[in-house]
């Protein structure tokens, strides 16, 4: 049976009185004590949505406050399996045992828990706690999707953009300039799949990972170039097809050089 503090009782109550204002539609006729019922349920279930409106608000700064990009994984990880002992916690966000505790102990700081503990001898369990389950299943259900690497590990992009500085040369830059604003026609196949490369990468690391981002930004070290490099990033969609249209050109070349060599 669900617990009701004083303040909480008297805040349904008022929204009780306010149930006059409530008007039946249909054909349906009630007598008085269904109505009453109905008018306390719904005034109920409207106090639970702004009380998990409230909780979901908390539970979002909480993530925040913790300061570690395995916390929402965790999270997520707990969602899907329920519940989990600690090493495979660990194992499964391919994490060393006591590298996970210093995580955990940052999450079990936040009061009220995001996660509940359970001891049993040597072995410790994790599972959500309720709210946080709750909060989970409102942000759309996660038991259908999988945590993905980059959510969990991160996103290496300064080695695709080393390999565009190996095979672009000095005048890299210059080189990805005319990439960004799409004046490639001269451009290499191979700067071309190292640039689709840095690209998708830079995506992940903007969805992902900032850290990784903002590092990449402190490599390109040209304001306009990341103004345009960040623009290309933004536009996912046009992204996406201007990719698939060098690949397709890159397929055609191969083509090209495959019945020339025939």
């Amino acid at each position: 049976m669900k617990k009701i503090d004083e303040e909480a009782l008297r805040k349904i109550i008022a929204e009780y009185q306010k149930a006059n204002d409530f008007v039946f539609s249909g054909k349906m006729t009630l007598d008085s004590g269904q109505e009453q019922f109905v008018r306390g349920y719904l005034c109920a279930q409207q106090r639970e949505m702004e009380d998990f409106g409230t909780d979901s608000e908390e539970i979002r700064n909480q993530i925040l406050q913790v300061r570690s990009k395995y916390c929402e994984p965790i999270l997520k990880l707990l969602f899907q399996e329920e519940e989990l002992y600690h090493g495979d916690l660990a194992k499964k966000l391919k994490l060393s045992p006591s590298g996970l505790n210093a995580i955990i102990k940052k999450i079990m700081e936040q009061e009220p828990p995001i996660i509940e503990m359970t001891q049993f001898g040597k072995y410790t369990i994790y599972t959500l706690a309720d709210r946080v389950r709750r909060y989970m299943e409102g942000r759309g259900g996660f038991k259908e999707s999988k945590v993905s690497d980059k959510e969990l590990y991160g996103v290496n992009v300064l080695l695709p953009l080393q390999h565009f500085v190996a095979t672009a040369g000095t005048e890299w830059r210059d080189e990805l300039n005319l990439l960004l604003q799409k004046r490639d026609q001269e451009s290499g196949i191979e700067d071309k799949n190292c640039f689709t490369e840095l690209i998708e990468q830079a995506k992940a690391a903007k969805q992902y990972d900032s850290r990784a981002y903002d590092e990449l930004k402190k490599v390109i070290q040209n304001d306009i170039l990341w103004y345009l490099l960040d623009g290309y990033v933004n536009d996912l969609e046009e992204c996406e097809q201007i990719m698939e249209e060098i690949r397709q050109r890159e397929n055609g070349e191969k083509l090209v050089r495959y019945f020339a060599v025939q």
